[in-house]
């Protein structure tokens, strides 16, 4: 009975490597022995393995304890803008998108009441939202109540080219920009907002004469109750024929807090100061042009 076993088990083991040579070209070993070209015997080789599947970026973790991510997390575009168009809250605390978003004509954009983050599934190098209104629309379109962690520290995280649009309680940070006002930027206001940790916090820049919107391009915007901190500069403003800071807007801890620097030759730039406290700055404002005025419990230190 041994013998026979193990005579079985050297009949059905692996089998092996051909042991004479070849007896001519394009012959082929198969279990152990030889079969000439073309034989109908000789078995194909697998097919190679597909290329490893290219995955989204991956953004610098905003919270050590959080999931991983999971496909509900994951929202298109357009489901985005349909959200948004009908005011519709985001469904997760965590919300993952390919930049760029493009928001026209919306209603309301808003997360959770805890505040959502929204996250960039890519280092794109563009704005990740970009909010826009037509020239006739006339409902005021606001965004609420959402986080913005930038992918790439090249990154601008929200382009505003619209009129009547409210910003609140928005958190930006890690971004080489945090909000751009520009283009038909007009009659908008940011509202206790924090913004942190950027290379820019915000920019109010506008086109020039040759522009698509003329000279006044940016008109009317408001800060009030945000909280700018720990960025090279906090506010750029090339081109408003209206910037207010209100109601305990503190500029903290940066190199620059405001720095005036038109954006073109005859920007018109008006900047009011009313309740603003300035803290801990480099510069607390670099105004060669003698444009900021100052108001109410303004002070610095």
């Amino acid at each position: 009975m041994l013998i026979l076993f193990l005579t079985l088990a050297l009949i059905l083991g692996p089998p092996q490597g051909c042991q004479t040579p070849a007896p001519a070209a394009g012959w082929v070993c198969q279990d152990g022995g030889w079969l000439p070209p073309g034989h109908p015997g000789i078995r194909q080789p697998p097919p190679p393995p597909p290329p490893p599947v290219q995955g989204v970026f991956r953004p610098a973790i905003v919270d050590p304890a959080r999931p991983i991510v999971t496909e509900s997390e994951i929202i298109s575009n357009a489901t985005l803008a349909e959200m948004a168009w009908t005011g519709t809250p985001l469904p997760s605390k965590y919300v993952y998108f390919m930049p760029p978003l493009l928001l026209r004509d919306i209603a309301m954009l808003r997360g959770e009441a805890g505040r959502t983050i929204l996250v960039p599934l890519n280092a794109h190098p563009g704005p990740l939202v970009i909010l826009e209104s037509s020239i006739n629309h006339s409902i005021r379109q606001v965004v609420r109540d959402l986080m913005i962690f930038c992918a790439s520290p090249e990154q601008t995280a929200l382009v505003v080219n619209g009129a009547r649009i409210v910003l609140e309680r928005l958190t930006i940070t890690g971004c080489a920009e945090g909000i751009r006002f520009s283009g038909t930027a007009v009659d908008v206001a940011v509202r206790d907002s924090l913004i942190s940790g950027n290379r820019t916090g915000v920019s109010v820049l506008g086109y020039g004469p040759t522009g698509a919107s003329g000279v006044n391009s940016v008109t009317t915007i408001r800060f009030s109750g945000v909280r700018f901190v720990a960025s090279e500069i906090a506010v750029r403003i090339g081109h408003a024929m209206s910037a207010v800071f209100d109601d305990s807007t503190i500029i903290e801890g940066n190199q620059i807090g405001i720095l005036i620097a038109p954006t073109f030759p005859g920007a018109a730039i008006t900047v009011l100061l009313r309740d603003v406290w300035l803290e801990a700055n480099g510069q607390h404002t670099v105004d060669p042009f003698h444009v900021i005025r100052r108001e109410g419990f303004t002070g610095s230190h």
